[in-house]
């Protein structure tokens, strides 16, 4: 992974590899739309292969799904809580409970950090977790995005 994130904080999230042999796919989906908003196309992200852990304390989950914009290449979409026992709420980016909100395109790597939106996340029996990523990515080379998806996952 590039320098462009913190390639310690998030494993290579390619179905099929592992970090440290530690691989966490959960039940769940990932659901919305992802927008350029230097083109103005929107895609359908739909993921039903979640990524889920609960490492040095946060909580960490992402999907990934093809480029829409690059054929051959995966996006994702990712979030790291600063805590794995965060209460349900409302966090707006910037927040100290959000660590980490992107969008990410490999092939190279590119990290969009939000720059602006919020979080949702309901806790629900059996430490499944469902709520809502809304944001604005910054902009990079020219490009940037407004991701709006509701996610339901399972436990680690």
């Amino acid at each position: 992974m590039s320098t462009d994130h913190e390639s310690a904080e998030w494993p290579a999230s390619h179905p099929g590899k592992t970090v440290s042999g530690v691989k966490d796919e959960v039940e769940g989906t990932i659901e919305g739309q992802v927008k350029n908003l230097s083109t103005g196309v929107s895609h359908l992200f739909s993921d039903p292969w979640i990524w889920r852990d609960e490492q040095a304390g946060t909580l960490r989950f992402h999907g990934v799904v093809p480029d829409p914009e690059k054929p051959g290449a995966l996006v994702g979409i990712l979030l790291t809580l600063a805590s794995a026992a965060q209460p349900g709420g409302k966090f707006q980016v910037g927040a100290p409970e959000i660590k980490i909100l992107g969008y990410l395109k490999y092939h190279p790597d590119q990290l969009f950090h939000a720059e602006s939106g919020e979080v949702t996340l309901e806790r629900q029996p059996e430490n499944r977790i469902n709520g809502t990523l809304k944001f604005t990515t910054t902009s990079k080379g020219g490009e940037q995005y407004q991701v709006d998806v509701i996610f339901d996952i399972g436990a680690p």
